[in-house]
C-alpha cells in the first residue's frame, strides 16, 4: 500500500452544479472534463485521460434508474453491460439503449487499476494517471453477481478469468483497500468479523 494515495473529500475537479447541469436529466452521469471516451485499448470504447489526473481525484459519478437483478438480467442485450452493481440484487443502470451514453462511464476493467471507488458511485483516481493512460477499474472492486468475464487487459497481474467472486481473494482486499464500492466493502468487513 505504500506510495498510494488514499481517496481525499476534497477534489479540484468538483461534480457539476445544478445551474451548470440545466435541463439534463436526472440519470445523466458525469464525467471529469480531464477524461474522455474514445476508442479503448482494452475494449471497444474506454476512457482515456486528456490531463493529467492527480492520485484522489473524482474522474466520474455514475448514475442511473435503481433496476432489481432480474431487470438488468432481461436488459443486457439491449444495453450491455453498462450496470454498476450497488447492492445484492440491486443496480444503478439504463433503462433503454437511447440511456446508456447518458450513464455509461465506460471505465474498463483490468487486472492492474489505476481507478476506484469512494462509496458506492464515486469512480477516483488510486494513483497519478497521465495524458493518454487508459483509466480501468477492477471488476472485483464492484461485483458479487454471477459475473464471468475472460480478461484480456494483459497487465502482470492479469487473472485471466474474473469473476463476482473475486473480491473475497485475500491479495485483491490488500491492493484494493479503500477502493471498494461501499457494498463491498460492507461485505469484506463481514468476512473479518465472521458475519
Amino acid at each position: 500500500m505504500a506510495g498510494r494515495a488514499r481517496p481525499t473529500w476534497a477534489s479540484p475537479i468538483a461534480p457539476p452544479t445544478a445551474e451548470q447541469v440545466g435541463n439534463v436529466a436526472p440519470i445523466r452521469s458525469w464525467r471529469s472534463p480531464r477524461i474522455e471516451v474514445r476508442d479503448g485499448a482494452v475494449a471497444d470504447r474506454g476512457v482515456f485521460a486528456v490531463r493529467p489526473i492527480q492520485a484522489g481525484l473524482i474522474v466520474a459519478v455514475k448514475a442511473g434508474h435503481i433496476v432489481h437483478r432480474e431487470e438488468v438480467l432481461r436488459l443486457t442485450a439491449e444495453i450491455g453491460d453498462q450496470s454498476l452493481q450497488i447492492h445484492d440484487d440491486l443496480y444503478l443502470s439504463p433503462r433503454t439503449a437511447d440511456e446508456v451514453d447518458e450513464t455509461a462511464i465506460r471505465i474498463n476493467h483490468s487486472c492492474d487499476a489505476n481507478v476506484g471507488f469512494r462509496g458506492q458511485v464515486i469512480y477516483v483516481a488510486m494513483r497519478d494517471i497521465a495524458v493518454d493512460e487508459e483509466l480501468c477499474h477492477d471488476y472485483a472492486m464492484d461485483r458479487t453477481d454471477a459475473y464471468r468475464l475472460e480478461c484480456g487487459c494483459g497487465t502482470d497481474l492479469c487473472r485471466g478469468t474474473v469473476t463476482g467472486g473475486d473480491w473475497r481473494l485475500p491479495e485483491l482486499q490488500a491492493r484494493y483497500e479503500g477502493y471498494f464500492v461501499e457494498y463491498v466493502a460492507e461485505k469484506i468487513r463481514g468476512l473479518s468479523t465472521g458475519g
